[in-house]
């Protein structure tokens, strides 16, 4: 189960990594598309970044918690 965590969180990551280059070249040009329409619904690069940040370290921390359940160094 660790591993699989460890995986899809790896993928998503960088999917948020890429979705985060591809808004802050956007914003470079002048250009903030809407995602999420709303009243204080702010969603730019930032929580794309944030996210790849959360995720990344998530998929370190169950690739560690499986190499350290199964006894390998």
């Amino acid at each position: 189960m660790d591993k699989q965590i460890s995986v899809w969180s790896y993928r998503l990551g960088l999917l948020c990594v890429l979705l985060m280059l591809i808004f802050r070249g956007l914003a470079a040009f002048g250009i903030y598309p809407i995602l999420v329409r709303g009243e204080g619904a702010n969603f730019g690069y930032n929580a794309f970044m944030r996210g790849a940040v959360v995720l990344l370290l998530l998929s370190l921390a169950a690739g560690f918690a499986d190499r350290w359940r199964n006894g390998k160094p």
